[in-house]
């Protein structure tokens, strides 16, 4: 199930990539997306999504957990790079998640 999902990620990041220059911004943040959307899926391969529930006794829902709340910090991170690259200020709700810099703006 992963796989194809992890697939057609994989080929969309890929197709985008053809349309940016080397080097720029939107490339180098899309590398980095498939980086951690491959290191998530590594992370976990292993469990059944189908019967993993929400137990914090369950040690495989702590490790998903865990690896979740790693792949939405880094690419909160990807996001930030990239709005900053091309000044673009986050707005709305979405903004609340992102990384704050450090004079405290977003």
């Amino acid at each position: 199930m992963l796989g194809g999902i992890y697939g057609g990620l994989r080929h969309d990041l890929t197709r985008l990539r053809r349309d940016c220059a080397p080097g720029s911004p939107l490339d180098i943040v899309i590398v980095a997306l498939a980086q951690t959307i491959r290191r998530f899926f590594d992370a976990v391969e292993q469990f059944d999504l189908t019967t993993l529930r929400c137990d914090s006794r369950d040690p495989d829902w702590l490790a998903f957990e865990s690896a979740l709340r790693t792949l939405r910090k880094s690419i909160g991170f990807q996001i930030k790079a990239l709005a900053d690259s091309y000044s673009i200020p986050p707005q709305g709700e979405f903004s609340a998640y992102l990384p704050q810099g450090s004079d405290g703006s977003a």
